[in-house]
């Protein structure tokens, strides 16, 4: 019997699969509406990966 974190995984790990072009499509519309939170984010990103790689 599956536990109740695998049942969720499986459940939204399907929901992804199903509706991957609408959440594709808000992700971009977000990014479009956010570009600060996006450059911010993105900054930070290749700040910690330039640290793991000791650039």
């Amino acid at each position: 019997m599956k536990d109740a974190s695998e049942v969720k995984k499986e459940y939204y790990r399907k929901y992804r699969e199903e509706n991957k072009e609408k959440l594709n499509e808000y992700k971009r519309q977000w990014r479009a509406e956010n570009p600060e939170k996006t450059r911010e984010y993105n900054q930070r990103y290749w700040e910690r990966k330039a640290a793991c790689i000791g650039v």
